[in-house]
């Protein structure tokens, strides 16, 4: 029952028979309304009985728990403690042992002064209830109710009717707005409700390219800042190194772009024996790969070099595509002064015979035309028509049509842009000559072939 007096009093109904004890010190409405204490009510239910202890507090919205269990009264307290009815003024019992009712204290040394076994305090600079318990004080902890506006542990929010799954708002679960949650908030660019690093929503940012996660399905690598492009590197549109992307990688000859075979980079960017294309430029030739680069025709030879007749491909003369056509075909622009057997570019005269100069070739070609030999270096082996046969393979021409055989320019040094050539024109079974040997700047050609050599 209420009094004005800070002395309030509880009540214990059993039985329809009334017991009030004197409660003095206890929480009362006052507190409440001073803002002392939030409006709550300890409330502890009787087991087994409709008894009730009530401190004048507001009602409680959730059970008060102790040591998760419920706090209960059971009897009244002459039956259950053995106490006196008034015996101890405030006095009733929770779980068999004596209790007072709930007082304040506001610090360590008044929580000492209230130090009896059953008694409950509320800390008002913790702002939490603590009951005596076999010479222990141990925290009361109120049952979380999600929705009635109170954060009570383990809940992180609680906005009363304003709870909602929905965008920043406190969930209905009572939980704070979370990424992993399914529902994008303020910040968040998506949410899809799982912590996958693979997928289109990674820790709720939408996933780009150079992010560092390789998203499945849309990119084959991410290596995040490390992503460039150049050589060996994830490319900075998250695409993995390949031939064709104009960047030579780690394995790579070459890559200009595309996977075409035959132009100035193989089409697996490096050369491949048996992949129908012959790629002299990068170490193909009929002597490494016979599948791709098939031997021409030998024209005549000598003891330490061969030489072939290769299409040239141009209508003017120029040394450095002649020893382009003849590089193509893993041979080398034959050069009748002494050099390095291993040039790259040149077959020189490594003997230093000095005796088969450009003109000196034109010379044996007059002579092989009439089925004869000339007495220079080497022994001419190609005739009539296995000759012209040759000839028309080769350059495309028909019979009777105008073919210019080239050669370095006899014993000039280099040259770009003259030559020693001769002219001659394929026969059903034979080769005639246009015109015999000649020096100088070519031009205008249709179709033409320069001698390169290969030495033995």
């Amino acid at each position: 029952r209420r009094g004005a007096s800070p002395t309030r009093s509880i009540w214990w109904a059993k039985g329809g028979a009334a017991l009030t004890l004197d409660c003095t010190g206890c929480i009362t409405a006052d507190h409440i309304a001073a803002g002392t204490l939030d409006a709550k009510t300890i409330v502890y239910s009787a087991g087994g009985g409709v008894s009730t202890v009530h401190a004048e507090l507001a009602q409680l919205n959730g059970a008060l728990k102790f040591d998760g269990s419920q706090v209960g009264v059971g009897k009244a307290p002459a039956q259950q403690c053995g106490l006196d009815v008034g015996s101890d003024a405030g006095d009733f019992c929770i779980d068999g042992s004596p209790a007072m009712i709930t007082r304040l204290a506001a610090d360590d040394a008044a929580m000492a002064k209230l130090a009896k076994d059953g008694q409950v305090v509320y800390r008002t600079d913790q702002g939490r209830f603590f009951a005596r318990v076999k010479t222990k004080w141990r925290k009361l902890q109120f049952e979380a109710v999600c929705g009635d506006g109170e954060v009570d542990p383990p809940e992180q929010c609680d906005d009363a009717d304003k709870n909602a799954d929905a965008p920043d708002a406190c969930r209905t679960t009572c939980a704070s707005p979370l990424c992993g949650d399914q529902i994008v908030d303020s910040g968040e660019q998506c949410d899809d409700g799982n912590i996958a690093s693979n997928d289109a929503c990674i820790t709720c940012k939408s996933a780009i390219c150079g992010d560092g996660n390789v998203q499945l399905g849309v990119e084959e690598c991410d290596d995040g800042p490390m992503n460039a492009d150049k050589a060996d590197a994830c490319r900075n549109n998250c695409k993995k190194p390949v031939c064709g992307d104009k960047i030579v990688d780690s394995g790579e000859q070459c890559d200009d772009g595309n996977t075409n075979g035959g132009d100035a980079c193989p089409k697996a960017c490096k050369a491949v024996c048996s992949d129908g294309v012959c790629d002299a430029l990068f170490g193909e030739s009929f002597a490494t790969c016979v599948a791709d680069c098939p031997k021409p025709p030998l024209w005549f030879e000598s003891t330490w070099t061969s030489w072939y007749g290769i299409k040239y491909p141009h209508s003017d003369y120029k040394e450095s595509k002649a020893i382009a056509a003849c590089k193509a075909v893993g041979l080398r622009l034959w050069r009748d002064e002494g050099g390095p057997k291993a040039d790259p570019d040149w077959a020189w005269d490594y003997n230093n015979n000095h005796n088969l100069g450009g003109h000196d070739i034109g010379s044996k070609v007059t002579n092989a035309v009439s089925g004869g030999q000339e007495g220079h270096t080497g022994s001419w082996v190609l005739f009539a028509k296995a000759w012209s046969d040759a000839i028309k393979a080769a350059t495309g021409a028909a019979n009777g049509e105008s073919v210019y055989l080239l050669n370095h320019l006899s014993h000039t040094g280099s040259n770009e842009t003259s030559a020693s050539y001769t002219i001659v024109a394929p026969q059903s079974n034979s080769v005639s000559l246009v015109q015999g040997n000649q020096n100088g700047a070519v031009s205008g050609m249709k179709f033409a072939m320069v001698l390169c050599a290969e030495h033995k």
